[in-house]
């Protein structure tokens, strides 16, 4: 066996196989040498033990379609990492969404564990957000289609449907201790015309788009159905046909059983043009009239659907689908394990315990909504165009865009604030690191090209000035942006006054 080679005779071996034979750890050069046995015997790697005796079940194909390292793959991954520096082994390690902390050693065992779910490269992939999308939802028959498929996919494909079997799996794997929050979503797509097949794999770290890859097309329906069988077996080492009764295994990812059926129900709900929830009008109320309006128009759940399904919805906010009763009740029980050993001294208890609870209700994270918040650290630099803070504008042209009226749903919100301005840092072009304001400066104002009249502002009785007037060009100096914008970066700076609803009035 390759275990009880030494160390001369493991290089041969590996170049014999015309493999890399350097580095000081007989480890790394075992490892090699077993993952070329494995590739040559057509086995799979056990999962949990680099070390362990090579596995003699073998399960048909392993897939190497979707990106992911296997065999020669792995082996090619496990020998750059080697190559790499710590500050490298780390920026792959935060890629990953694994632990970036420890030596080179530490980061060296959990890359090359990990170097199965995402590949140095070869695959399509998207890193944590240049550029927000707002992606839209596209629903055939009981499942949505994955969300960052191309829009020609989905003008002509759909979620293949066998009487109960719904051909759409979400997994999940969450490791608290090791920082790891990762999903694995794998569909078998099916022409809206018949015929034509294809398996769809995206895979990254909860909120993220991370990497995608279509396999296909195939012609036969039943090559597509085994290549999702297979891929759901080698990430879960469950067989689908057997879900229900799904056993979860160490390093490997849990099924997140989703509801079909109810979420029909209320997408037929949300179509209803006329429903009353719409409309917006309350049944009986003691509260004032234009106040029990607004609360229905802010509480309006149906509305609220009906816009994600109009103009998209944001991903990061519902980062894995609609979850089934039973998989709720699944972290419902998790979460009385913990209130049990919540008071204990056990850290590696409740570690296990939360990263159960995180894998079986996917979280990407949460913010408390208590009042107006600026973006984390650790959310993805998407859209701000003078970094990540709260905006503000001085013309309700410019915030009235971001109410995303329609002709079928005219109302919208603002919300009028109080801002500490100070002195201000004046950009006519995007600079997206603006939050890193020059010494002095309390907020980055970007110039427009057209504002309000200042000579016509009022003045409150507190030194609040209230931008008023008819708008006009402005005389300085001009960027790109149509109205002025301003930035603050401490939530401190913003007091909240009012909410105004408004109505949009559309030409017909």
């Amino acid at each position: 066996m390759a275990s009880k080679l030494k160390v001369e005779e493991l290089r041969n071996q590996l170049a014999q196989r015309g493999l890399t034979t350097t580095g000081t750890n007989p480890l790394w050069s075992l490892q090699r040498l077993k993952a070329a046995l494995r590739q040559e015997n057509k086995q799979p790697p056990h999962a949990s033990d680099v070390s362990a005796s090579i596995v003699s079940r073998k399960r048909g194909r392993q897939s190497n379609e979707d990106g992911e390292s296997t065999g020669s793959e792995k082996m090619k991954a496990t020998d750059e990492f080697q190559d790499m520096s710590v500050k490298q082994l780390r920026e792959q390690a935060t890629l990953r969404g694994i632990s970036a902390t420890g030596s080179k050693k530490e980061l060296l065992e959990r890359l090359s564990e990990d170097s199965d779910d995402i590949p140095l490269g070869g695959a399509n992939e998207e890193g944590n957000g240049s550029k927000e999308k707002i992606v839209t939802a596209t629903k055939k028959g009981a499942a949505v289609l994955d969300q960052w498929l191309p829009e020609h996919i989905k003008a002509h494909y759909h979620v293949l449907q066998l009487g109960d079997d719904v051909y759409d799996a979400m997994l999940n794997q969450t490791n608290v201790g090791y920082n790891n929050n990762k999903f694995y979503v794998i569909q078998v797509l099916e022409s809206d015309a018949g015929g034509t097949f294809m398996v769809y794999y995206r895979w990254g770290r909860v909120g993220v788009k991370g990497q995608n890859k279509i396999q296909g097309p195939y012609t036969s329906r039943d090559s597509a159905i085994n290549e999702f069988k297979q891929k759901f077996y080698d990430k879960t080492k469950n067989d689908w046909p057997n879900r229900k009764m799904f056993e979860s295994f160490p390093h490997h990812y849990m099924w997140i059983e989703m509801d079909y059926n109810e979420e029909e129900k209320q997408l037929s709900q949300v179509q209803e043009k006329n429903d009353f929830a719409l409309r917006g009008q309350p049944l009986e109320t003691q509260l004032e009239p234009r106040i029990a309006k607004f609360i229905s128009l802010i509480c309006n759940i149906s509305m609220m659907k009906q816009h994600m399904m109009e103009i998209g919805y944001n991903a990061d906010k519902l980062p894995l689908g609609k979850l089934s009763k039973s998989t709720i009740s699944k972290g419902y029980n998790i979460l009385k394990r913990i209130a049990d050993v919540i008071g204990g001294s056990n850290r590696r208890t409740i570690e296990q315990l939360s990263g159960e609870f995180y894998t079986v209700i996917p979280h990407d994270f949460g913010f408390k909504k208590m009042s107006l918040r600026i973006a984390p650290p650790e959310a993805p630099v998407t859209g701000y165009m003078f970094g990540k803070g709260i905006y503000f504008a001085d013309m309700f042209s410019k915030s009235a865009n971001y109410c995303y009226a329609t002709d079928g749903c005219t109302a919208g919100v603002l919300l009028l604030c109080e801002v500490a301005l100070g002195d201000m840092a004046e950009l006519l072009t995007a600079k997206y690191d603006a939050d890193k304001l020059p010494e002095g400066k309390l907020s980055t104002k970007g110039v427009g090209g057209t504002e309000p009249d200042l000579s016509q502002a009022r003045l409150l009785d507190d030194g609040v000035v209230v931008p008023l007037g008819k708008p006009k060009e402005n005389s300085e100096p001009k960027g790109a942006l149509l109205y002025n914008e301003y930035i603050v970066y401490n939530v401190e700076q913003i007091r909240m006054r009012y909410v105004v609803q408004v109505n949009f009035n559309y030409k017909r």
